[in-house]
């Protein structure tokens, strides 16, 4: 998990967040920048301590149900043929590019808010507890979703079509022999 955590902090680097702005001492020196992994390393034990870098293991182990989740739902989806008739030869690659891009919405619907509390944890960016509007809240949790939601439903669609069709082959060529 460390190097999640190394990752994390070298891409944000420099990022200003709203807490550490508005609380900006002038009397304070700049954070260093990270020279690399073993300075990030280095610099993240020393000064946070050991198991800094194992921040975000919990979030980590929880959102392997993402993975869960969206094969489940395809599976359920193409078992059942929701949506599209799997025996139209037109539909080949289509049924599991929809089945594939409608399972992987759900989980990251369902999961995208744990990711971001992982990402903010990593990064030691700190939520604002004990808001009176729970709106902003959820909506801070969901910030950022729409870009995710193109990334992985596209990601996991054409996975899944690579998938099924390399079944097919698979499948045809062992047949043969």
């Amino acid at each position: 998990m460390l190097i999640y955590v190394v990752n994390t902090r070298l891409k944000l680097q420099g990022v200003q967040f709203e807490k550490a702005a508005a609380e900006k001492d002038v009397s304070k020196k700049p954070k260093e920048q990270y020279t690399g992994i073993l300075d990030c390393l280095y610099k993240i034990t020393t000064e946070e301590g050991l198991l800094t870098l194992w921040n975000g293991t919990l979030t980590s182990i929880i959102l392997c149900c993402n993975p869960a989740i969206n094969l489940g739902v395809y599976m359920m989806l193409k078992r059942h043929r929701f949506l599209i008739d799997i025996s139209d030869n037109h539909s080949d690659s289509i049924a599991p590019f929809i089945n594939s891009f409608i399972s992987k919405f759900i989980a990251t619907i369902v999961t995208y808010p744990i990711q971001v509390l992982q990402t903010r944890h990593r990064a030691s960016v700190e939520i604002k507890k004990g808001t009176s509007n729970q709106q902003s809240l959820l909506s801070s949790l969901y910030r950022g979703l729409n870009s995710k939601l193109l990334q992985t439903c596209l990601n996991s669609a054409i996975m899944f079509v690579l998938y099924e069709r390399l079944v097919d082959i698979l499948t045809a060529h062992l047949l043969e022999n």
